[in-house]
């Protein structure tokens, strides 16, 4: 006759001589920690199925399992009790108890398992189980490198193969890539196939869809097909992100596009600025542009200021203006208010930087470009001169005229006389 107290013995020592809490054991079998409970407490037995599990977990017979001939030299004695009800306590006694705290806050957390143990213990375990110790890896900020994802594709499900390959892309060579493929989806390949290195595709073409190969080797991939949305499980994840962060924190709060922005223009990453600036808010965009002109990320800003709008642009013109960027700034200048327009030109014009400030004439206000006219002349810039009197409306241009005759400003008067 099989006693289950005894049965419930020897799970409980093998299970503490492999290091496992009970709701370790109890994930690997898919039943909870209070069944294994049941079991060590002799409350309960394992079904048939489960029985055979343990006996190849634990590396003894059945038949050592339902009689307790666990090897002497690593049995640890266990005192029989009677089971305790969870809303019973045990007897007073005046000698020490151990306490089941420590365990019991163990067995809350679940155990710590290293790549190599869930490897060694994935033959043995359902897909639910594997998947979930993976994801508890993850979550802690552990990466996997492509030798163990290989091991542990055959019983994870193709979702979490592929979240693992995520933080592992630029890490894959021919042979990973080759062995790898047949735990994916073809529209995972289709989306990392623009990401991986040339060498590796010709191992993935016979997994890829029909017209990728065509499109890979004819074609610039287009951005905004292949834009990924940096969702935390296909992406780098927020446990990654806080390590790639360094010792700087992010404003509380901030959106994961933003902080993986902000690491783009402190790396000077002007490639994932122009592919995925156009997924930022208004606002996020306004401080991202302000931060690459900072930093003279120019050729990012030719792509990111294609979302800004009139405010930005100001802000940005004038630190381009600043920084001898005189192009970028009469770029933004068409897509900004008159009146903004114009506080540029006469910037330029302090600072003498005429050919630009002519460039500005046609986006300012013809109040400022009759600032600019009495300043240039003053300057005896005439070709500049000359070409804001095109830009200065009727009335402005008498008052320009006024002042020039009431300080005797001959070249001046000549030049707007020969105009009217």
């Amino acid at each position: 006759m099989i006693d289950n107290q005894q049965v419930g013995n020897t799970i409980a020592i093998l299970r503490q001589r492999m290091g496992l809490s009970q709701q370790g054991l109890a994930d690997l079998c898919s039943v909870t920690h209070q069944a294994v409970s049941k079991w060590e407490n002799g409350q309960a037995l394992p079904d048939m199925q489960t029985m055979l599990f343990l006996s190849k977990l634990f590396s003894v017979s059945m038949e050592d399992l339902l009689t307790g001939q666990v090897p002497a030299a690593e049995e640890k004695p266990r005192e029989e009790k009677a089971p305790i009800s969870p809303r019973q306590e045990p007897e007073a006694s005046d000698a020490p108890q151990e306490t089941d705290a420590p365990r019991e806050a163990e067995e809350a957390e679940g155990p710590t398992w290293d790549v190599h143990q869930i490897m060694a213990l994935a033959p043995f375990a359902s897909r639910e189980t594997i998947d979930r110790l993976i994801q508890a890896r993850l979550d802690r900020g552990e990466e996997f490198v492509p030798g163990d994802i290989l091991g542990l594709a055959p019983f994870a499900s193709q979702a979490m193969v592929e979240k693992m390959l995520c933080d592992a892309i630029d890490q894959l060579d021919m042979g990973m890539a080759m062995g790898l493929a047949p735990f994916v989806s073809a529209s995972f390949l289709e989306e990392i196939a623009d990401q991986l290195p040339r060498s590796v595709l010709p191992a993935l073409a016979p997994f890829l869809p029909a017209g990728k190969v065509d499109e890979l080797l004819t074609s610039k991939p287009d951005k905004k097909k292949r834009r990924m949305q940096i969702d935390v499980h296909l992406k780098l994840g927020k446990k990654r992100i806080d390590k790639h962060w360094g010792d700087g924190a992010p404003p509380q709060g901030e959106r994961m596009m933003m902080r993986i922005a902000r690491k783009a223009v402190e790396d000077g990453n002007e490639e994932w600025l122009e592919e995925y600036g156009e997924e930022l808010s208004e606002e996020e965009l306004k401080t991202i542009c302000l931060l690459a002109a900072d930093r003279d990320l120019w050729g990012a800003l030719e792509h990111l200021t294609e979302h800004a709008d009139s405010e930005t642009l100001a802000a940005l013109a004038d630190k381009a203006l600043a920084a001898g960027q005189g192009d970028c700034a009469v770029e933004w200048a068409e897509h900004m208010d008159a009146p903004a327009c114009g506080a540029l030109l006469l910037k330029a014009a302090e600072r003498e930087e005429w050919g630009v400030a002519q460039d500005l004439l046609e986006y300012a206000d013809s109040a400022s470009c009759r600032d600019f006219l009495e300043l240039a002349a003053a300057r005896q810039e005439w070709s500049a001169a000359e070409e804001a009197l095109d830009h200065v409306k009727r009335e402005d241009l008498r008052q320009v005229l006024e002042n020039a005759v009431a300080r005797s400003d001959w070249p001046l008067i000549r030049l707007i006389s020969e105009s009217m």
